[in-house]
């Protein structure tokens, strides 16, 4: 099974990168076998990158100063050993932690936790431009 995801320092900066079904995001890619790389100027502009950690559970709120509703987090939680993947677009794998943006008071909030005794999120924000 090919390695699709990379979100971290690879080649000296922070990236993102997310390969089509069959290809190895870790090789050299064309950007025909990428269905997503923050290296494109016009596919997503990376806001801020970071961790937070959650002691215990409970909801961890992160104000973002340039918040808009059009923000999109993609993030992975480490519970135990295990990394999990994550994003405002929906699908969260692991019933145990989520995320979501919370327009009221301009945050993303960060929900895990429960029943793990604690997580840690890794994320970056985006500007969606998939949004109409």
């Amino acid at each position: 099974m090919a390695n699709r995801l990379v979100m971290g320092a690879v080649d000296g900066s922070y990236k993102l990168k997310v390969s089509k079904p069959g290809y190895d995001v870790m090789t050299a890619l064309t950007n025909e076998q990428l269905a997503f790389s923050t290296d494109w100027d016009d596919a997503g502009k990376v806001l801020m990158t970071g961790s937070a950690t959650l002691n215990g559970s409970g909801i961890l709120q992160m104000t973002v100063p340039f918040f808009t509703e059009r923000l999109n987090v993609m993030a992975m939680v480490k519970i135990g050993s295990v990394y999990w993947p994550m994003s405002t677009f929906g699908s969260n794998i692991n019933q145990n932690a989520s995320i979501g943006l919370r327009p009221d008071i301009s945050t993303v909030a960060f929900f895990g936790g429960t029943g793990s005794g604690g997580c840690v999120f890794y994320y970056a924000i985006m500007e969606n431009q998939f949004d109409n």
